[in-house]
């Protein structure tokens, strides 16, 4: 017997399509190439622009610790050399950007600060914001996605723009779905954007209900 039930999820369903050659290869070289940037512009993907032409590490600095747009920040965080991130380090108080430093400068390990972050949402949320700015060393996946978790649950929307950026990098299938579901709708659309660019549409049916924003407040 079949009985009619209506699906409450958001869930993933791959597609198997080619994408032209010049829209996945020849225009961002293109736009790469004439682009210009300026630390002045509106727009944060000019002003990245101009944060990877730039070497001067106090301008680096700044703009790393400054910038209204995480994603500027991040790009200016990584090109932060030694002394620069020792010097940041007394300059910030985002404990975030502290422990990012410091894990490029190996004076800690994402092992250890991980394992700080299970009894403290504070923590955890500088842990999220740090693992979202370092490029190299990469923390592991399981602890990112169980960060993640925790985090969702915490229903905090200061560290959404890294929550993303951490599904980027380092989320898959289940986790892009857990964000599509979890009922906050940046995530939600961070998800299936994911699910987007990874050969899959955005569909209803019995997906992932594992986190809820804000469930643990």
């Amino acid at each position: 017997m079949f009985i009619n039930m209506k699906p409450t999820n958001h869930i993933l369903v791959f597609c198997n399509y080619k994408k032209s050659f010049f829209l996945v290869v020849l225009l961002p070289i293109l736009i790469f190439l004439f682009g210009c940037g300026s630390l002045t512009s509106l727009d944060y993907a000019n002003r990245i622009k101009a944060v990877n032409r730039i070497n001067d590490q106090t301008v680096l600095i700044k703009v790393a610790l400054e910038d209204v747009d995480w994603r500027v920040r991040n790009a200016a965080f990584d090109k932060l050399n030694t002394n620069s991130l020792t010097e940041i380090c007394n300059l910030t108080k985002d404990q975030g950007v502290v422990i990012a430093a410091k894990i490029r400068l190996k004076q800690t390990t994402w092992t250890e600060e991980f394992s700080k972050s299970t009894n403290s949402s504070t923590t955890l949320g500088n842990v999220i914001g740090a693992a979202a700015l370092v490029n190299t060393p990469q923390p592991t996946s399981s602890d990112v996605v169980s960060a993640c978790h925790k985090y969702i649950r915490q229903g905090d929307a200061s560290r959404i723009p890294e929550l993303i950026n951490l599904l980027n990098r380092f989320g898959n299938v289940t986790l892009a779905e857990d964000y599509m579901n979890c009922g906050e709708s940046t995530l939600s659309e961070a998800g299936c954007t994911w699910g987007r660019a990874h050969g899959y549409r955005c569909t209803t049916g019995y997906g992932s209900n594992r986190v809820q924003w804000g469930s643990e407040k």
